[in-house]
């Protein structure tokens, strides 16, 4: 099997290409320091899709942002780029897309968390299945939740997450907006990079939500962190402060079912494996 990784350089790639190489050959796509040329951003043709690759697998995203300008780049990339995508794979032959969305693209406009990024995304999920449904090319979409592991990679989508263990881990306060304990969903990106690389061995189809199967609210996250790090932080609400909205999610297994593998990486175990990173980098987060 030959298996083109588009977007190398994100941090779930560092995870997945590992699994990947123990099924077949992996090839990368992107923008700097891959195979081939590839910037979904652009029209194909500037692109260097390589031949003889019978699976894609899409990690390439754009978060959005304020103003016209970062709407129109996560349009394109989001949405016009993953469409184009179908459009070359078919071309070249491709068996099988497996396309990495997230579970964003579910929120509806009323949430605070709704945006550019789940708009394009949900808006590219729609395209791609639209596009492929009379086509032999295999179609597979996975909504990860918000994923944690290794915090040189992550604190930057996280920066939350990463400061509530920093600062158990440095004996401080852990302060939270509001008295509301707001609930999140949090999943490790080990967990999530093997249910990708069992979709491309089994060559899976379909659209999956890819969630921890419990939501977990700030209050036990910090508690958490305190058990792990053996912290004297104390956790403190403020109601001075406006409350934070929640957003977390139905539990949902199809996907684990579908694949008998279920996450086997509790936050409690995810969090431990970070200690000797968090030490290190306590005084920097």
């Amino acid at each position: 099997m030959k298996v083109l990784v588009i977007g190398p350089s994100s941090s779930l790639a560092y995870h997945l290409i590992p699994q990947l190489e123990t099924i077949g050959e992996v090839f990368t796509a992107g923008r700097n320091d891959a195979h081939y040329y590839l910037d979904l951003e652009t029209h194909p043709d500037t692109w260097d899709f390589p031949s003889n690759i019978d699976t894609v697998v899409n990690l390439a995203a754009h978060f959005g942002g304020i103003g016209v300008e970062n709407l129109v780049a996560a349009q394109n990339v989001n949405t016009r780029g993953v469409l184009y995508l179908t459009e070359i794979c078919e071309l070249f032959k491709v068996k099988h897309l497996v396309h990495i969305s997230t579970i964003f693209s579910s929120l509806q406009e009323a949430s605070p968390f709704y945006s550019a990024y789940s708009l394009t995304k949900r808006h590219g999920e729609e395209l791609a299945h639209f596009a492929t449904r009379n086509s032999k090319l295999a179609l597979a979409i996975l909504r990860p939740s918000q994923l944690y592991g290794p915090v040189a990679r992550f604190r930057r989508h996280q920066p939350f997450f990463y400061n509530v263990l920093s600062r158990a881990a440095s004996n401080q306060e852990i302060l939270f907006h509001g008295s509301h304990d707001a609930m999140r969903n949090f999943i490790h990106v080990d967990d999530v990079a093997q249910m990708i690389a069992l979709c491309v061995a089994r060559r899976v189809e379909g659209i999956f939500n890819c969630v921890a199967q419990e939501n977990i609210t700030y209050g036990q996250l910090a508690r958490i962190a305190i058990d792990t790090f053996g912290s004297k932080s104390k956790v403190r609400f403020d109601s001075k402060f406006s409350n934070t909205h929640d957003n977390g999610y139905a539990a949902d297994d199809l996907l684990y079912r579908h694949l008998d593998r279920f996450p086997r990486i509790s936050l409690a175990d995810g969090i431990a494996s970070l200690v000797d990173e968090l030490h290190l980098l306590k005084e920097v987060l």
